[in-house]
């Protein structure tokens, strides 16, 4: 006689938003597995401007959206991952799929209009030109009488 083990709640985790193991077992049932994932991200001045550095294993470009909006800077992707094992009288499958989103405040002396982004060995680098610096302008008095 095997043993069942059996979770009641296992429908209504999914439902509420709880993240749950997809596995598939020998009779080839999966279950869902939606987590938030939270990449590190490094923040670089440079020469050329501020750098955005997020570590992103196994990412293409088109896993990952990169925004800026006013002053607000917005990278958000999606990486999917499978894993399974096959061995005599074994067998495992895991697949996983995680979300990010994340947002920085950007400081005025950068231009997001010519941001530009590489990814390359799953790191992502968003560099933010800086403003040319504004020279003053000498404004002329006169007297008016």
């Amino acid at each position: 006689m095997a043993l069942v083990i059996r979770n009641p709640y296992q429908g209504l985790w999914g439902f509420l938003g709880f993240p749950a193991l997809r596995v598939t077992n020998q009779h080839g049932t999966r279950q869902r597995d939606d987590r938030a994932w939270n990449p590190r991200v490094d923040v670089v001045r440079s020469r050329d401007g501020l750098k955005y550095k997020v570590d992103l294993p196994g990412a293409a470009p088109e896993d990952v959206d990169v925004t800026a909006t006013g002053r607000v800077l917005t990278i958000k992707g999606r990486k999917t991952e499978e894993r399974s094992i096959e061995k005599e009288g074994y067998e495992w499958s895991e697949y996983s799929e995680a979300s990010f989103s994340r947002s920085f405040a950007l400081p005025d002396n950068v231009e997001a209009d010519r941001a530009y982004g590489t990814i390359d060995d799953g790191v992502l680098e968003v560099t933010l030109p800086y403003r040319e610096p504004v020279e003053p302008t000498h404004i002329e008095i006169t007297s008016s009488g």
